[in-house]
């Protein structure tokens, strides 16, 4: 993500999974955990359309 310019989130890698999520203060907000086989951009189109 931060190849991309995506400073405020970032993401971890625990296989098979990919987790997502932001750091705010002292506080860390966990925003997705996600197949890392999937396609994820893919998914994150499909999440920020239905809301």
């Amino acid at each position: 993500m931060q190849a991309l310019g995506i400073l405020d989130y970032r993401e971890i890698f625990f296989k098979p999974y990919r987790i997502l999520y932001r750091v705010m203060a002292k506080s860390v907000y966990v925003l997705m955990i996600a197949d890392g086989r999937r396609d994820i951009q893919r998914l994150l189109q499909r999440r920020l359309l239905e809301d």
